[in-house]
């Protein structure tokens, strides 16, 4: 079974193929904001390395987010358009679980960490078996002092990846401690070989859908809907 993954969920850009569990080919492309460019080519030039056309895919995956709101539908539109084309199934993934999988290996609890602003932080809390994540936590936002302290609560080794990790370093290690562990290298951001390999998992649990059923997930209104409701609110209360 061969699937491609498309990542276009935060300032990275890949795709990958894998055959089962074997990965043919991957290609991330780093601190870009061009998705809507660079995709297309990316995929391309992938099939191309491997031999392959859209055709010879028999699974599409994504992630699925929370991130980048543009991004997120750039990707799934991509993805969305593919299997309708070509009447294939598609895995959605979520952006947390696919960090998450950077580090399945570890026998310390995963604590991915995208920023949102506003000191708030798209996270998520698993544990592995080496093989498999199971949710501890599941995909919130919350404010980073407040993960910091549902995390130290558990008063065990805890690996942070993902560029929240980075931007708050300082505040999780003043709370969490010495069992704030960080992620370094190929681990901290994402991967879409860690994406295939969970789409993979996926499709084994009977998880595919049809491409219209694919919808991004974003936990949090956008900025402009946001703070057009507070300033709605405002003029609410100046009348009142």
């Amino acid at each position: 079974m061969k699937i491609l993954g498309v990542e276009t969920s935060s300032s990275v850009a890949g795709c990958g193929i894998c055959d089962d569990k074997r990965l043919l080919c991957e290609n991330n492309l780093y601190n870009t904001k061009t998705h809507s460019q660079i995709i297309m080519p990316m995929i391309d030039r992938m099939l191309s390395d491997c031999s392959m056309t859209l055709a010879d895919i028999d699974v599409f995956a994504v992630n699925v987010g929370p991130g980048s709101f543009t991004g997120l539908r750039i990707g799934a539109a991509t993805v969305k358009g593919f299997a309708n084309a070509l009447e294939k199934p598609v895995i959605g993934v979520s952006s947390l679980e696919v960090l998450a999988y950077n580090a399945v290996h570890s026998n310390m609890l995963i604590c991915p960490m995208i920023d949102a602003r506003c000191d708030q932080c798209y996270t998520a809390l698993f544990e592995s078996d080496g093989r498999k994540l199971t949710p501890i936590i599941k995909d919130t936002a919350m404010y980073v002092k407040e993960i910091c302290e549902t995390v130290a609560s558990f008063e065990q080794d805890v690996l942070f990846l993902g560029d929240g990790s980075l931007i708050y370093r300082e505040l999780i290690e003043s709370i969490v401690g010495d069992n704030a562990v960080f992620a370094h290298g190929h681990a901290l951001e994402f991967r879409a070989s860690s994406l295939c390999a969970l789409a993979y998992e996926k499709v084994q649990n009977g998880e595919e859908q049809k491409g219209e059923k694919i919808v991004p997930v974003y936990l949090r209104k956008p900025q402009a809907q946001r703070e057009l409701e507070r300033r709605m609110k405002e003029n609410d209360s100046n009348r009142k």
